[in-house]
């Protein structure tokens, strides 16, 4: 909101492999299937399975209940951002994008206009969506509050431009 003051996150703890993929299979449910399901290729990557890529996955802990999980990623030029429950068995709510391709990643919730529901971003370099984050102890749910879209500048003499 104008004229809020925010300090920038602090940087984000590494989490565990297992963890990230489990994360991963639950934000699957939420996006487009994939040609790659069906595909030998497999990669090492937790973080990119089944043709999604994991944008991040960040624990947000709340008073009086126990935390739950956010978790951003993109499969099929679809984006999607899914509160997962604490024990990572179930999508409790998501939110999705279409048009885009690139990972997006998750900026932690604060409550940034003091009405005591946190905000929170998603984006990439080209992508930010606001998101409120709804909490009582019993639950969480999302909503979208607004999204914007960036083009890309080329600048002149890059590798494949056109003269």
């Amino acid at each position: 909101p104008e004229g809020t003051q925010a300090e920038p996150p602090p940087p984000a703890p590494k989490n565990q492999a297992s963890l990230v993929e489990t994360a991963g299979w639950l934000l699957g449910q939420v996006l487009p299937q994939s040609d790659e399901l069906s595909s030998s290729q497999a990669t090492s990557q937790p973080a990119r399975q089944r043709g999604m890529a994991l944008g991040s996955v960040s624990k947000v802990r709340r008073r009086g209940a126990p935390p739950i999980y956010l978790v951003s990623g993109t499969r099929a030029c679809e984006a999607a951002v899914a509160v997962l429950d604490h024990d990572l068995e179930s999508v409790i709510d998501h939110a999705r994008w279409a048009g885009i391709c690139e990972p997006v990643a998750v900026m932690p919730p604060s409550d940034l206009d003091g009405d005591e529901a946190r905000e929170f971003a998603v984006f990439n370099s080209d992508f930010v969506a606001l998101m409120r984050l709804l909490e009582t102890p019993g639950s969480a749910s999302l909503e979208p509050m607004a999204h914007w879209t960036c083009e890309r500048e080329h600048a002149p003499g890059r590798i494949g431009d056109e003269p």
